[in-house]
């Protein structure tokens, strides 16, 4: 019989929390580019007979989300550095349990939203001896699931895909740009700093990366957009569901921007690109009706996350 391809759940909990009632659970969801493989990692070369001996094993699983969110990011920043529990379960009914105090994985959670759409992909890694990789691959044929209180146990629901939806491109916050978007994207990822012996990411910055592109852009226009400074603030906004909207509002100070003026036989464009790194403790979410959201779902519905200057 064939193995069935596909991961039936990918989902994240408070540490310690797996194999008791898991709390602050976030699942993937309805996912695109799922990706699990193992490798060998750090093996032991014998050059004179081309061998490549075993060493550590290491797991790496990436995915992407439509369900992305407020919440759902600011809770994968809080599990980094091997700080969760994660249940992965195959479609072949094998249940892997990556408990935080005993074998743990990194995680690097990356929000995306451009004109195509808006997800959140997350590369999930860690390193283990082939002893404990043994005994996880044991577990995982045999292993009952942890119920999540997810249906489906994937956590997919339609209803909370992340449409396109450009609501505001402020720069500075309060001044629209231009108008005639051709691209507009903004990036948030981590700025790692290292990883462990066990392969798990470390990190205490995020790296932002705005890009955005506008046509039939006047002289006057770049002129305008040059003298509003090296660093200034900037609000990136979607909407969502009815009134609710994810925002993100960079201080002056945060992203250094490159406005660049592009004249030929067909077009006349402006490319403004900012871009900075700054302390994930600088990043704050505010929710309720007045930042886009509710004040008891802490992100789910929308809010907003500001970024204040280091």
């Amino acid at each position: 019989m064939s193995a069935q391809s596909g991961l039936a759940q990918i989902a994240f909990c408070t540490a310690g929390t797996l194999a008791t009632t898991p709390t602050s659970v976030v699942a993937m969801g309805i996912t695109s580019n799922e990706d699990l493989k193992t490798t060998r990692l750090r093996g032991i070369k014998i050059e004179h007979q081309d061998h490549d001996l075993p060493n550590y094993d290491n797991l790496l699983l990436s995915a992407s989300s439509v369900q992305c969110s407020i919440f759902m990011f600011m809770t994968l920043l809080g599990f980094r550095g091997g700080n969760c529990d994660i249940q992965i379960i195959t479609r072949d009914n094998k249940v892997y349990k990556f408990l935080a105090a005993s074998n743990p994985l990194g995680i690097k959670p990356k929000l995306i939203y451009n004109k195509d759409s808006r997800i959140i992909t997350v590369d999930v890694e860690g390193a283990f001896s082939q002893t404990a990789w043994d005994a996880i691959l044991t577990a995982a044929a045999s292993a009952s699931a942890v119920s999540l209180g997810l249906t489906p146990d994937s956590g997919a629901d339609h209803t909370k895909q992340r449409l396109v939806y450009p609501l505001a491109t402020e720069c500075p916050i309060a001044t629209e740009l231009f108008g005639n978007y051709i691209e507009r994207s903004l990036t948030i990822e981590p700025k790692e700093k290292a990883k462990t012996i066990a392969n798990i990411s470390l990190f205490d910055k995020l790296t932002a990366t705005i890009n955005i592109v506008m046509e039939d852009i006047s002289q006057a226009n770049y002129i305008t957009q040059r003298g509003k400074g090296t660093a200034p603030s900037f609000l990136f906004k979607d909407g969502n569901v009815g009134a609710a909207y994810d925002a993100f509002s960079f201080a002056a100070g945060v992203l250094v921007q490159d406005p660049v003026y592009n004249i030929t036989g067909v077009k006349t464009e402006l490319a403004v690109a900012l871009k900075g790194a700054f302390p994930v403790s600088k990043m704050t979410g505010a929710y309720g009706i007045a930042n886009g959201g509710s004040a008891t779902d802490g992100g789910v519905t929308g809010g907003t996350l500001s970024i204040a200057a280091s």
